[in-house]
């Protein structure tokens, strides 16, 4: 990813590319052969700490500020050259009308707007909060929120074997089946494809209906929440420069059923309606489709790229008590 991808709406793309991957974020060289299933780190940015002082007990009159330690818990080797997340933060919920100020406004200065988080980082940002006077005592939940955009990769394996070739092997008793390989790159949010096919798949030659069948869904799979319970095409987001881009599936094999999205349109909290994929229970209803079989001479890897772009939230909360004074 470059730079200004952070700066473009959200997106899911489909690549198929020739076997011979490197693992997102990395220079490393995946052995797809081996099988087996590598998953990146889940939540990225997190609220690593709430924490209020002199207390979370204070009485009417007396000031308290709240503290939010942030992070960035990438690792930065795996993640060198790429884009540095876009993070604001936001204290959403704060017991209107208790407080004598707008809390909000008075977030420290390093933390107003948007900022880039290198990984490891730790930002702490805070907010002073003045109780007004109160007869009872007052419980309140602060709540804050960080959001920030970002955009996962996953890398799924798909192998074809000549038909004459499986034939043999079989005939032989020698083994056959492989298991297929996926990595899914950091974030909170992935497209889980899987090959339905058992492994490796017969090329074209072995008639009509040749083919890998494969089903996908997108998950939410972080401790955060996808803005608006979708993926949407939202200008002036993930992978839109100059309006709304629709999903990109292409295949040097081609599709016999192409893996493409189907999108509605979804009101999203901003009273704006936009395109987009809704999650249900976190997650988007599967997807199938079919892969067309190439002809290989003997046996063939390929690999399949996945990626998807969202707005994501994570959340945090800390209980706090104001007294009469």
């Amino acid at each position: 990813m470059r730079r200004n991808a952070l700066a473009l709406a959200s997106l899911v793309t489909l690549v198929l590319a020739v076997s011979g991957c490197t693992i997102p974020g990395t220079d490393i060289t995946f052995p797809w052969f081996n099988g087996g299933t590598t998953d990146y780190t889940n939540d990225i940015i997190v609220i690593k700490s709430l924490q209020v002082t002199p207390g979370t007990t204070v009485k009417s009159g007396q000031t308290m500020t709240l503290y939010a330690d942030i992070q960035n818990v990438q690792d930065p080797e795996k993640v060198a050259g790429m884009d540095l997340p876009e993070v604001s933060i936001d204290l959403y919920d704060y017991c209107t009308n208790l407080f004598e100020n707008d809390p909000t406004g008075s977030l420290n200065q390093e933390c107003k707007g948007k900022f880039r988080m290198s990984p490891q980082e730790i930002k702490t940002c805070s907010w002073t909060l003045d109780p007004r006077s109160v007869n009872l005592i007052t419980p309140c939940q602060l709540k804050v929120k960080v959001n920030y955009q970002y955009k996962t990769e996953t890398i799924t394996s798909v192998t074809f074997i000549d038909a004459a070739e499986l034939e043999a092997r079989i005939r032989r008793g020698e083994p056959w089946q492989v298991s297929g390989s996926t990595t899914r790159g950091y974030g909170p949010v992935k497209v889980y494809l899987e090959v339905e096919t058992q492994q490796p798949v017969p090329d074209s030659d072995s008639g009509q209906g040749a083919g890998a069948s494969i089903s996908m869904k997108i998950r939410n799979v972080g401790k955060g929440y996808v803005k608006d319970s979708a993926i949407m095409r939202r200008s002036g987001g993930i992978g839109d420069e100059t309006g709304f881009i629709p999903p990109v599936v292409s295949s040097p094999l081609g599709w016999e059923t192409p893996c493409d999205f189907e999108y509605t349109r979804i009101k999203a909290a901003d009273g704006n309606e936009y395109d987009g994929i809704k999650l249900v229970r976190k997650e988007t209803t599967p997807k199938f489709c079919k892969l067309l079989a190439p002809d290989v001479d003997v046996e063939q890897t390929y690999d399949i790229t996945t990626s998807v772009g969202y707005d994501y939230e994570f959340r945090k909360s800390i209980n706090v008590q104001i007294e009469p004074r």
